[in-house]
């Protein structure tokens, strides 16, 4: 329930209600569901790199990197399918944009 979440992440919900429902970044399940049942745009972590590798602020090979090391470098927990998923994801972009280089 909402009432399970941390200060910071009522606030965050919060103002996103008040500002006009704008996206809530997070990572944390019960605050992503919140956000969900609120109709809140959510996006994590791994959301946000392969945003910035399909806006082309990074390379998808700097994205595979860091998603690979996120278990080991940062406390997000995130589980081995999600991590499997994200690099399937991110090897069909690869070919989908750059069929040449496959």
């Amino acid at each position: 329930s909402i009432i399970d979440l941390d200060q910071g992440e009522i606030e965050a919900l919060a103002l996103s209600i008040v500002k006009g429902r704008h996206m809530v970044l997070c990572d944390d399940a019960d605050a992503r569901t919140a956000a969900i049942v609120l109709g809140i745009p959510v996006r994590g972590t791994i959301g946000i790199l392969t945003l910035a590798m399909y806006r082309g602020l990074i390379t998808p090979t700097e994205v595979e990197n860091l998603i690979i090391e996120l278990p080991n470098r940062t406390t997000l927990y995130t589980t081995p399918k999600l991590i499997a998923q994200t690099l399937e994801t991110i090897k069909d972009w690869r070919k989908k944009s750059h069929p040449s280089k496959s």
